[in-house]
């Protein structure tokens, strides 16, 4: 049997493209070295994913970060001659997904660029978009693709005011864009191949970092989002949900509604030591049974920590 080649990528190794289901494929990029993404400290790396569906009219499900264009369109290549796709359908307009389109667009100029009209405008202000065969949808829209379709979803403020969702009725699958993301490096793919309680804290780090200014919308979008059926969840960063999917969606309910847990934050900043004792004698006043009770030092903390333990803190008590 012959064998596909295999990609060197420039993180050093040889990565496979992952079959996510029947004739979809992840061919995103897995950013280990990133530890800043726009001033949220990612300490365990990212990812940009970007999927592929194959069918009479093949189509790209978003972009990577323009430095890594070169590795997606390796990974599309394994599986399809990239000048063959019919569509590139943009989620979302920011850098990091869209970032590697003009490079995509060049190596598939027949391609359309599928995207609702806010982010057709988004990407005319990032890029020269004069040669690009755009296919602007609506709300709701579906596109058929052969076998299966595309619906695309508005999701306005998850997080910007272009983002869209992708659906694939006949595969039960979202790709979701930012929501229900991580900012994770992993050689796996999926939820249960990761330990559990990691995935859920960098889900809620990147929800609170990233989102949680944006509750009521998010809230709305959950409720759009949730007649449908559903097998897997597939982001724009970290691991795709095909088995907990129902843990996230509920933490989500939870962090768009601010619900506080019995949990107190101490935050404090000190010259000269008199702030930090007013700051334990806080600390000690609010240690009871049943309070998880928490002092941070800033100056010994950051704030993508701080953010997170502040999105189910029911009191927060700040001294500088």
């Amino acid at each position: 049997m012959q064998r596909r080649p295999r990609v060197l990528t420039r993180t050093g190794g040889f990565r496979m493209n992952r079959t996510i289901k029947d004739d979809i494929c992840w061919v995103g990029f897995v950013d280990w070295n990133v530890r800043d993404f726009h001033g949220y400290e990612t300490r365990r790396g990212s990812s940009y994913n970007a999927y592929l569906v194959l069918d009479e009219k093949p189509a790209l499900i978003d972009a990577v970060k323009g430095p890594y264009a070169p590795e997606l369109l390796a990974h599309v290549a394994e599986r399809i001659d990239p000048g063959k796709l019919a569509y590139v359908v943009c989620n979302h307009a920011e850098p990091d997904h869209s970032g590697g389109l003009p490079a995509v667009m060049k190596a598939c100029p027949q391609a359309e660029l599928v995207c609702n009209a806010k982010c057709r405008e988004s990407l005319s202000m990032h890029f020269d978009t004069s040669a690009w065969r755009f296919k602007v949808v609506a709300d709701g829209e579906t596109l058929s693709l052969g076998r299966r379709a595309l619906q695309f979803f508005d999701t306005r403020m998850v997080h910007w005011p272009e983002s869209m969702a992708t659906y694939v009725p006949e595969s039960k699958l979202l790709f979701s864009m930012d929501a229900f993301g991580q900012h994770l490096a992993s050689s796996s793919r999926f939820d249960d191949e990761v330990p559990f309680d990691e995935l859920m804290l960098e889900a809620k780090t990147y929800y609170a970092n990233i989102l949680m200014p944006f509750g009521t919308p998010i809230g709305r979008t959950l409720d759009k989002l949730s007649g449908l059926e559903l097998e897997m969840v597939a982001p724009s960063h970290g691991v795709i949900w095909r088995k907990r999917f129902k843990d996230i969606f509920e933490a989500y309910r939870r962090w768009t509604r601010l619900e506080a847990g019995p949990k107190v934050l101490v935050v404090y900043d000190t010259m000269w030591k008199s702030t930090e004792q007013m700051a334990h004698a806080v600390l000690e006043g609010a240690t009871r049974p049943g309070v998880d009770a928490k002092l941070i030092n800033i100056r010994a903390s950051n704030t993508t920590e701080i953010a997170t333990e502040v999105l189910d803190a029911a009191c927060l008590a700040f001294g500088s």
